[in-house]
């Protein structure tokens, strides 16, 4: 399975976040973004990702979900919100 056909979803677009998923993007992967802020969506999105919504889209179009979330609440809405 080469790198294009697998569906990576990338949750988190700050300072770290931003630059983990347009190195995921770069290196062939299609990849579904989300950030609360939606400029920082639309940022990675302009390098090649796919903008999405919501979280629930986005896991229902993704193989792999990553996350790079700044805090425990955070990580709680995420994933059990």
């Amino acid at each position: 399975m080469d790198n294009e056909s697998k569906k990576v979803g990338f949750i988190g677009l700050g300072a770290m976040g931003s630059s983990m998923a347009c190195n995921i993007v770069k290196s062939g992967f299609s990849t579904t973004v989300y950030d609360i802020d939606e400029k920082k969506t639309r940022a990675v999105a302009d390098a090649g990702a796919i903008a999405s919504e919501s979280i629930k889209s986005l896991a229902r179009n993704s193989d792999v979900i990553m996350t790079m979330l700044p805090d425990e609440g955070a990580v709680e809405k995420v994933y059990l919100g």
